[in-house]
């Protein structure tokens, strides 16, 4: 397989973060979890995700966003 091959239904950190407009690592994963999308963490703590993932997290079953429920820390 070709090192260079990318999977168009793989998300990067950066590509997430320009789609949710975050800069910042932690924000983006607090956002994840909030729209409970789901994401792996790769070597170094690298945020990954689908396309399918972020569709079904921004979109309830019916096609309507779902709220999330409140962060408790």
């Amino acid at each position: 397989m070709n090192a260079e091959a990318k999977n168009p239904n793989l998300l990067t950190e950066p590509e997430l973060m320009a789609w949710l407009g975050y800069k910042r690592r932690l924000d983006l994963l607090v956002a994840l979890r909030d729209l409970r999308i789901p994401y792996a963490l790769g070597k170094g703590g690298i945020v990954v995700s689908t396309v399918q993932a972020v569709n079904a997290g921004l979109l309830g079953t019916d096609g309507v966003r779902m709220e999330s429920d409140p962060v408790e820390f």
